[in-house]
Parts: C-alpha cells; sequence; structure tokens
C-alpha cells in the first residue's frame, strides 16, 4: 500500500465469525463506494496475503485530509469492524520471483461486465479463492484496486447512443458490432441506462504474486485467473492480461497512480462484483 504525505492506509479487520461472508459484502462496499464517488476522490482497495502469514487482510487508502470523514462513514457501514491505520506490509518474496496481471473490459466501456451473470456477488468469492495457493512463508500475493472519478464525458456519450436510438437511429448501428445473440433491443438500452445511472470511475485492478520461484508464481496467478471463470467467459465481461512491462506494472502498484493503458470504467456495482469487503 502506499503511505506518503496526501494519503492514509487503513487495515480492516471484520468480526472472525463473519470473515468469509464475502456475497453479504456486496451491497455494503456498494455504498461505500456511493459515498467515496460523493467525494469526488481517488483511493485503493486491497486484499493481501503477506510473504509472513497466510491471514487475508483487507486495506482501503484515501486522502488523508478528509480520512477520518470516510473512517465515521466506514465505521457505520461496517458496524464492530475495526478499522485502523496501517504503515506498509510485504508480499514480495526475498530473491523469488515476481509477477503481474490486470483486468480489462472485452468491450468497449459503455457495456457492463455484469450485465449477464447470475449473481455478480459471488464473483470476487470465487477470485479470492486464488488466494489458497500461497503458502504461509516466503510468498505473497494481493489484489489492488485504484480508482478515481470518471470523466463526465464518458456519460455523455452513453446518453448521446441512447438519444440517438430514441430519435430512431437502428439499435444494431449505434452498438456497431458489439452484439450478442440472443440479447435483445430491450435488454441493451436497460443495460446503457443503468450505467448511465449511477457513479462511474476509472480503475485499475492489478494482481501480483510472489514466490521463490517461476513455477509457485504461476501458480497463484493461474489460481486467481481460474476463480474468474465466469467473468471471464460472459460475452461482456472480463479479459486477463498478464503484463510484458513487469517493471512498469511494480512502479504503479507502488506509486498508485492511474496506468491508462489499463484503464477500465466502473459503475460502483460493477466495481464491487470485482472487489467487495467481507460483511460484519
Amino acid at each position: 500500500m502506499f503511505n506518503n504525505n496526501t494519503f492514509q492506509t487503513f487495515l480492516v479487520n471484520f468480526s472472525s465469525k463473519d470473515k468469509g461472508n464475502f456475497s453479504d459484502g456486496f451491497d455494503p462496499t456498494v455504498q461505500f463506494l456511493n459515498f467515496l464517488a460523493e467525494l469526488e476522490v481517488k483511493f485503493v482497495f486491497e486484499a493481501a496475503v503477506h510473504n509472513i502469514g497466510d491471514e487475508l487482510k483487507f486495506y482501503f487508502a484515501v486522502p488523508a485530509k478528509i480520512s477520518e470523514k470516510i473512517i465515521v462513514k466506514a465505521k457505520k457501514i461496517w458496524e464492530g469492524a475495526e478499522i485502523r491505520p496501517s504503515y506498509g506490509y510485504e508480499i514480495f518474496s526475498p530473491s523469488g520471483v515476481t509477477k503481474g496481471c490486470y483486468l480489462r473490459q472485452k468491450l468497449p466501456a459503455v457495456f457492463s461486465i455484469d450485465f449477464q451473470l447470475k449473481n455478480s456477488a459471488s464473483v470476487f468469492s470465487s477470485f479470492l479463492k486464488g488466494f489458497s495457493n500461497v503458502n504461509e512463508v516466503g510468498e505473497g500475493a494481493v489484489i489492488q484496486i485504484i480508482a478515481r472519478p470518471a470523466p463526465s464525458s464518458f456519460k455523455k456519450n452513453i446518453s448521446k447512443i441512447l438519444k440517438k436510438i430514441s430519435k430512431g437511429l437502428d439499435w444494431r448501428v449505434a452498438l456497431k458490432s458489439y452484439l450478442e445473440e440472443g440479447v435483445s433491443r430491450e435488454d441493451y438500452l436497460k443495460n446503457l441506462k443503468a450505467k448511465n445511472a449511477q457513479p462511474l470511475f476509472s480503475v485499475n485492478a492489478v494482481l501480483v504474486a510472489s514466490a521463490p520461484s517461476q513455477f509457485q508464481t504461476d501458480e497463484i496467478i493461474n489460481g486467481f485467473v481460474d476463480g474468474l471463470g465466469e467473468i471471464r467467459k460472459s460475452f461482456f465481461g472480463l479479459r486477463v492480461e498478464k503484463s510484458s512491462n513487469m517493471k512498469g506494472l511494480i512502479d504503479s502498484f507502488f506509486s498508485k497512480d492511474i496506468d491508462d493503458s489499463q484503464e477500465m470504467l466502473l459503475t460502483s456495482q460493477e466495481l464491487a462484483t470485482i472487489f467487495h469487503f467481507p460483511a460484519n
């Protein structure tokens, strides 16, 4: 996590009896994201297993100058959770192999990644199973979300598409070649309107793993990729890009700057689909 003069990192400890209850954490996380959208701030979420220990830990980082206000809101949403400052942790294996990948939308961002999912809240639970491949000593992994408010121009583009369709432009022409067999005009329009009605974020979603050997690191990465099965299979879902520039990816991981080449445009519900905190 980043710890500098402008941001403060917090570790969130959820009650042990509910810590594995990830699906029920979907709606509270959407509520928290909507609050952050109102504040128009950049933020970071992380789920990590350190290179010493096997416990999954959750973090968020927010601007230090308004962190108290955000903590008050978080404690109302996750009543009973312990939220305290964190000053960094280590996932990297000493003299080991580190690899990373990132998530990208398959289609242009006007389409929601959760369009055809039966249960959006279950996606992250499956994704987290990749942590089961991390050994207690010498290996580590982290799922990192960096997000900021998306440009207002994006919603204007969706509004233009909807306006053209309402004025008689064939919806197939308006949506070009991004059509899936069996999906109706009404479903497409419902999807576009829903995307336009929610808070929107520019997002980088990165996975980094480290282990003593390449085989072990690949095993961790592949475990996470396999966990994304449903949303990777969806026509409207996500694909996994393995970075060819590992130094650049790691640099972005530490600096917590949005890499435009990895950018996704997601609503609060879409973002909660790929990362949400447990229930408490």
